[in-house]
């Protein structure tokens, strides 16, 4: 938060709740007055510099007067109307995103100033956002913003800290809006041009004083605001939206506001891949076409059949695995000769154990990650296995967990890049806890040949193992050292960029 906030809300300022009950806070003008008068009485004038971050502030502490009654509630027909002209806006800059943006539902919400959403695409919308300040172009942008969240499935990483989940998103999602075309999509913006927004230059760490560059990954940032968590250093940017809590989710629950289904939401993301594919081919080259290309590679599907790829790799190296391996049990009686008066068991065939390794070094980007999750979101949907275990790699295994769906998967911090750690880690295993099937994704820059040779070489060659290369020059570094033609029995790899 920056200085002048403090002034706001510091002991010297008193506000009293009377002096704003003229105000019918149901209106935006009147709202928008009442502000005006906070930062009057804060000594912030209407013509300061950093006006766009002092009113959201100003806002909060207009919410906490707890003049209204409510914590939800319905929008009115005056800010349905502005909230229309923004998703009109939304849909103009980013057509390919008009399916997620009609499943949005609104409500207007005192939590927060700026804007939340659930994973439901629920939407609650804080005071700041009808202020006449914005531009209906403003509005759609931060509607734009809000819809990739879903996209993104940041909503879905539970398991994380969500508040950090959240700015860690945001600085992905605003470096790309900042990329677009400005005409058609922009950030609200201090009049000195003064970031109060988080983008990757705005998470200032210890290790990053001067601020995090673009394009690294999400797990990169996540875990440098965990870091940041740790050891606080001063920040100065503002989330223009919010996680929304529990309690809030709640909120909405109890007014029955309606939630996007899952049905309806496969329908949203099919319809924007396609329309974002189509939208490529016209504009590809052009200024203005960034962010298709950034909701493309979000929306992108797994390049591998995998329910193919496996049973034909499997088929030909492990059989004994699923057609021969097999036992007997009394829990599922034969079904041959059931009339007969002797009961025998039935055959059970038992499934692959798989074992997945992510290279988590810091030359992996976004874009990378995108890729590999893909692939192994399709493996968890589409496979059939007995279990999924997943590690993260750099210059040793960083995690260790069992995964069910792929928002369960936690990514380790960026580090060095030592590959051959994941097959180590294989070959230390117990005969009953070793994989049938190994899959390594990794963006292929391992180093030259030392270091090609040393992961070939310490592989496990009596399973099956897959090596999938998310990077042209990755796999271009491999093709260069051994041709198209793996050296190693039982291994293939394969390029998903």
């Amino acid at each position: 938060m920056n200085d002048e906030f403090h002034n706001v809300l510091s002991a010297d300022i008193q506000l009293n709740k009377e002096d704003y009950l003229k105000y019918d806070l149901e209106k935006i003008n009147d709202r928008a007055l009442a502000v005006r008068d906070i930062l009057k009485s804060g000594g912030i004038s209407k013509n300061n510099q950093k006006m766009q971050q002092n009113l959201i502030l100003a806002y909060c502490v207009l919410a906490k007067l707890g003049i209204t009654s409510y914590s939800i509630r319905k929008l009115s027909a005056e800010e349905m109307s502005v909230f229309q002209m923004a998703t009109y806006k939304a849909v103009t800059a980013a057509s390919a995103l008009t399916g997620y943006i009609s499943l949005l539902h609104p409500m207007v919400s005192v939590n927060y100033a700026t804007l939340a959403t659930d994973a439901n695409l629920r939407l609650g919308i804080g005071w700041w956002f009808f202020d006449p300040i914005l531009d209906n172009v403003e509005r759609g942008t931060l509607l734009l913003h809000e819809v990739m969240h879903t996209v993104l499935g940041h909503y879905e990483l539970k398991n994380l800290d969500m508040q950090l989940v959240n700015t860690a998103g945001d600085a992905i999602i605003n470096q790309e809006i900042e990329f677009g075309d400005h005409e058609v999509m922009h950030l609200p913006q201090n009049e000195d041009k003064s970031d109060f927004i988080v983008f990757p230059r705005t998470i200032i760490t210890q290790k990053y004083p001067k601020g995090m560059p673009n394009n690294q990954s999400f797990e990169t940032y996540y875990h440098a605001l965990e870091e940041r968590k740790k050891t606080p250093v001063p920040d100065q940017s503002s989330d223009i939206c919010n996680s929304m809590s529990s309690q809030e989710e709640s909120e909405f629950d109890k007014q029955n506001v309606e939630k996007a289904g899952e049905i309806e939401k496969e329908l949203a993301r099919n319809e924007a891949l396609h329309k974002a594919f189509d939208q490529e081919n016209k504009t590809v080259g052009r200024n203005g076409s960034a962010f298709n290309s950034f909701i493309l590679k979000a929306l992108r599907p797994a390049k591998i059949s995998w329910q193919k790829c496996l049973k034909n790799i499997i088929a030909k190296h492990c059989n004994t695995v699923i057609e021969g391996n097999m036992d007997y049990s009394y829990r599922r009686p034969s079904r041959r000769n059931f009339s007969n008066i002797f009961i025998r068991p039935g055959t059970i065939s038992y499934l692959p154990k798989i074992l997945i390794g992510c290279d988590s070094s810091g030359s992996m980007d976004e874009v990378d990650y995108r890729r590999l999750m893909s692939e192994i979101k399709e493996i968890c949907k589409t496979v059939q296995h007995e279990k999924i275990s997943f590690v993260t790699i750099d210059t040793k295994i960083t995690t260790k967990q069992v995964v069910h769906k792929v928002q369960d998967i936690v990514l380790g911090a960026g580090g060095g890049t030592c590959m051959e750690k994941f097959y180590e880690y294989i070959h230390q295993l117990k005969a009953s806890e070793k994989p049938d099937l190994s899959i390594l994704c990794t963006d292929g820059y391992l180093g030259g040949v030392k270091e090609w040779t040393l992961l070939l070489n310490s592989i496990d060659k009596n399973i099956i193992n897959i090596i999938l290369i998310t990077d042209r020059q990755g796999y271009d570094s491999f093709i260069n050292l051994y041709g198209c033609n793996t050296p190693v029995k039982n291994t293939t790899i394969i390029s998903i960029y």
